[in-house]
């Protein structure tokens, strides 16, 4: 009965990184003569690393969400079918 009004949080980040658009892509041209070294490039992977470690865990919780969601919605029309 006191599932009608219960509501799930979603964090602020999970919010923030749906809303904010990815940083844009460099283009080939942007880079022509360009040297590479060594540490850049191993920077450059921790930090892809880092951000898709970032969004599977952003994206985890969201799931976790539409779960708490849809078993709080699924629960609340059972109890409404049998009252």
């Amino acid at each position: 009965m006191g599932e009608e009004n219960a509501q799930t949080t979603i964090p602020p980040s999970v919010t923030t990184s749906l809303s904010t658009p990815s940083q844009s892509v460099v283009s080939e041209s942007d880079t022509e003569g360009v040297e590479t070294t060594p540490g850049q490039i191993e920077s450059i992977v921790t930090t892809i690393i880092d951000q898709t470690t970032a969004a599977i865990e952003e994206a985890t919780v969201a799931g976790q969400c539409i779960r708490e969601l849809v078993t709080k919605q699924v629960t609340t029309g059972f109890t409404k079918r049998e009252n």
